[in-house]
């Protein structure tokens, strides 16, 4: 599960985690909701003091909170509301949109991965990408029979054990038609 937070940059770049938003309040509810693994749990306000009314579902309309524990009390207060939403994702659902998120998502990656360097830049990599795939250590690793002098780490490993073809891809009709990474980076 995300958590909002705040973070600091460094001069070398590496980020340091300065807060983590974990509280939100609903208006609708006059609830308190705390950001838990697979979930949330509701504190409900009952005579002005908020008691932990289970695992719950943070609502849409909530916004992020900094929240105060008091020890000596043993109560919870709402120190400061924010107009910054619990929900900052968009829910995709239209398969038109998936699509063109995942491209975009990918043409990033693979720019990135040409201007920094990368496991993809390997030769083992790049005897598997030669010839935009069409290649014989393509098909020796969809049959799990491939073998190479590179090495071959342990996740490389468990991809192509991953990647090999069952009979029934096997039987499938081949696919035509290539386009180079470059078409695609431009697309």
């Amino acid at each position: 599960d995300a958590v909002q937070a705040t973070v600091n940059a460094d001069s070398e770049g590496y980020y340091t985690l300065q807060q983590a938003y974990i509280w939100f309040h609903s208006p609708t509810t006059d609830s308190v909701y705390k950001k838990v693994a697979n979930g949330a749990e509701q504190y409900e306000r009952r005579d002005g003091i908020y008691h932990n009314n289970g695992n719950s579902v943070i609502p849409g309309d909530a916004y992020r909170v900094l929240m105060e524990y008091d020890t000596m009390d043993d109560t919870l207060a709402i120190l400061e509301k924010t107009d910054i939403p619990a929900m900052i994702w968009k829910e995709i659902t239209l398969q038109e949109e998936v699509e063109r998120l995942i491209m975009a998502r990918n043409i990033r990656h693979l720019q990135q991965t040409e201007k920094e360097g990368g496991v993809t830049l390997t030769a083992l990599i790049q005897e598997i990408h030669s010839n935009h795939g069409l290649n014989a250590a393509v098909r020796a690793i969809l049959e799990g029979a491939f073998e190479t002098e590179h090495e071959v780490t342990p996740v490389m490993k468990a991809w192509f054990e991953v990647i090999q073809q069952t009979d029934k891809e096997k039987a499938s009709p081949p696919i035509v038609g290539v386009i180079t990474k470059e078409q695609f980076q431009e697309a």
